[in-house]
């Protein structure tokens, strides 16, 4: 929270993060300790397609209004999605790219609260489609010549988010499961590996354990079960240094918990760990998506 109170220029990527990030610990993203963190994001210019399609899982997070006329409104940003789908039905992020499994599943992810839409819903049909082919023999999902976790988790949230179950005979290739496949990375005694036979590494452990809430959810966990509509005003005026520990709470001490309090009053009780999860997964992906 503080990280994010503290930015001076995010970009538009880490406005959506923040967003999320704000709005899964129960504050409104139009007033988190006096700023407009959605207004931000609605007249951030420039966006790219995957920045376009983190924006629109922000808005979504929480069912946020975003005015129809603003330079981001979602039919824009549905159109920026949509005009990334090569011929092939997958989704590039620029212009003249090879179709990408991973942007093409996230991509998925953010358009499925739009399925209903004759147009969105063609554009989500020919994008299935083309998932299912980049299913190898084998039951994976790829990047580049490795077996992906990444590519692999991000196809079975967006199959979440669509209500497909993963017995779909378009993604059963061979008769291969695919949360059969995704198990196949986890290391025993430890967590997943973005390829076979590597070492755990944080990025495909936390996307991959929140693909499979998403299957025992059954539905998309990055969207609030319950809508989230109070501010929230932190003190971030002390110094982050760890404070000493006492025996006895400090007036400072009870006044932050009381601040704090106040941000979370509007939070959802019972918020499941694999929803916390997507917190962290968000701020990995981008890297992780831009090195491969």
């Amino acid at each position: 929270m503080r990280n994010i109170h503290q930015q001076q220029s995010p970009s538009g990527i880490e406005l959506s993060e923040n967003i999320l990030c704000v709005s899964f610990s129960g504050i409104s993203a139009e007033n988190f300790s006096g700023q407009n963190l959605l207004q931000q994001l609605i007249t951030f210019p420039d966006l790219d397609r995957l920045g376009t399609v983190y924006g629109l899982l922000a808005y979504d997070c929480n069912s946020y209004e975003v005015p129809s006329d603003s330079l981001n409104s979602r039919d824009a940003m549905l159109n920026v999605i949509m005009a990334g789908q090569n011929p092939d039905g997958g989704i590039a992020n620029l212009q003249g790219e090879e179709s990408d499994v991973f942007l093409t599943a996230l991509s998925l992810t953010a358009l499925a609260p739009y399925r209903n839409d004759d147009t969105i819903g063609a554009c989500i049909d020919r994008a299935l489609q083309w998932l299912s082919e980049q299913q190898n023999s084998d039951g994976f999902f790829y990047t580049g010549r490795n077996e992906s976790c990444l590519a692999t988790s991000a196809v079975i949230l967006a199959l979440s988010s669509l209500s497909i179950s993963l017995t779909d005979e378009r993604f059963c290739n061979d008769g291969h499961h695919l949360m059969d496949m995704l198990m196949e990375f986890n290391v025993e005694n430890s967590g997943f590996a973005e390829q076979l036979g590597e070492t755990p590494s944080v990025e495909a452990t936390e996307l991959a354990l929140l693909a499979i809430c998403s299957q025992k959810a059954g539905r998309n966990p990055l969207v609030l079960r319950s809508p989230v509509t109070g501010s929230g005003s932190i003190d971030f005026s002390e110094s982050s240094e760890p404070a000493v520990e006492s025996s006895e709470p400090s007036s400072t001490q009870n006044d932050t918990r009381n601040q704090i309090h106040i941000g979370l009053i509007s939070a959802i009780s019972g918020v499941s760990a694999g929803i916390a999860l997507m917190l962290a997964v968000l701020l990995h992906l981008k890297n992780k998506y831009k090195q491969d």
